[in-house]
């Protein structure tokens, strides 16, 4: 029934474009005489159209100015997010100057070139969810180029936002840790962004240190304070209404509802080194490895476990003496490592290598290349 669909759209294309043009180039008006399938009802060519696949969709959009009109609207592209694109891809940089963008697909099994030149004065990718990520962006100021803009980007229409600067609430703040939340499915029509920022307690007149949690949501356009902790913070996780915060320093994983101010703390398991959290249909994951052994552990959040709180899901003896940046990409966990990418299957509990990546150009004694996962979708909630 798809292939029918797509000679119907091949047909109606063709006939299209030999009515939007003449021999020379020049356009000439259509006539729905000698060009039937411009007769077509405008609800039945849309219908017909969603089904395409992704790239189909963007050569299409060439044919004539209005297919451009109609395959840019947002009630096509909110028809096009309810048909699915195929699993989420995995993406990193490959060279040491965050330029070169790669992707794997699973379903094909390789590893293809993807152009980013989109977001402009790019330095890495700090988050992502659904088909959204969020950039770190370089801000012009009067003593010249300062690393802390941030820009929200759909990298399959290249279409991206500014945010707005996050206000300067101290002097003394350590670096930012960050996490995204896209409200609903593809086709929601907002997100929030929350980073942490680390406060020398002097400047509020206390001692050590503390953890603002600042929120952005893209409904207001407006920076507010969502939470404060007395724990340096690693990572942030955001799973359903919960935030996650993973301190390395204190051995503990806090959490709390947005909103509620009220944290709950569970200890790390000893003998392990962590780097991040991550989530998994809304259960928080936390990968290390074992001190003792150097397997790679996966361990899973049981918040129901009030004895220790982890589910060990899986284990591998992969020699891991090295760091490793790990990212969920659908059901999969991929381990970005220096010399190789290890993955480990969520569902099956299965662990793999990734074929190498013909296109790397990073060297090995750079530091690990940022990495994300991302679906494809044609909306854009700005």
């Amino acid at each position: 029934m798809v292939g029918g669909r797509r000679e119907v759209v091949n047909e109606v294309g063709k006939r299209q474009m030999l009515c939007s043009t003449s021999g020379g180039g020049k356009p000439i008006i259509p006539n729905t005489e000698t060009c039937p399938g411009l007769a077509l009802p405008g609800e039945l060519i849309e219908r017909i159209l969603s089904f395409l696949p992704l790239t189909c969709i963007f050569k299409f959009r060439s044919v004539c100015k209005e297919w451009n009109r109609l395959m840019s609207s947002q009630v096509f592209l909110k028809t096009c997010c309810s048909e699915p694109f195929g699993r989420p891809l995995f993406f990193f940089f490959a060279d040491n100057w965050n330029r070169s963008v790669v992707a794997y697909k699973f379903e094909s099994r390789r590893w293809f070139k993807v152009p980013f030149g989109c977001v402009p004065n790019l330095t890495n990718v700090k988050a992502s969810s659904g088909n959204l990520i969020l950039c770190k962006n370089l801000v012009g100021r009067a003593d010249g180029f300062v690393d802390d803009g941030y820009v929200v980007c759909n990298p399959t229409t290249r279409a991206w936002i500014q945010l707005p600067q996050p206000p300067l609430l101290y002097r003394k703040i350590s670096p930012r840790v960050l996490t995204m939340k896209q409200l609903g499915e593809g086709s929601s029509s907002s997100f929030q962004v929350i980073q942490s920022i680390t406060v020398d307690g002097h400047e509020t007149g206390g001692n050590g240190c503390f953890t603002l949690l600042q929120g952005y949501s893209s409904e207001t356009n407006q920076w507010t304070i969502v939470g404060r902790i007395q724990h340096s913070i690693t990572s942030i996780v955001w799973s359903n209404d919960t935030i996650h915060c993973l301190s390395t320093s204190s051995r503990i994983v806090c959490s709390s509802k947005v909103g509620s101010h009220q944290w709950q703390s569970v200890y790390l398991p000893p003998d392990h080194r962590f780097w991040k959290l991550l989530k998994w249909e809304g259960v928080v994951i936390l990968p290390g490895i074992c001190c003792s052994t150097n397997d790679l552990v996966v361990w899973m959040l049981n918040e129901n476990d009030t004895q220790t709180g982890w589910t060990n899901v899986g284990q591998v003896d992969a020699h891991a003496r090295g760091r490793f940046d790990p990212v969920v990409c659908g059901d999969i966990i991929v381990f970005v490592g220096h010399t190789n990418l290890l993955t480990f299957n969520l569902r099956k509990k299965l662990w793999r290598i990734l074929p190498s990546c013909p296109y790397m150009e990073r060297s090995c004694r750079e530091p690990l290349p940022s990495s994300w996962s991302c679906q494809r979708s044609l909306f854009s909630p700005f």
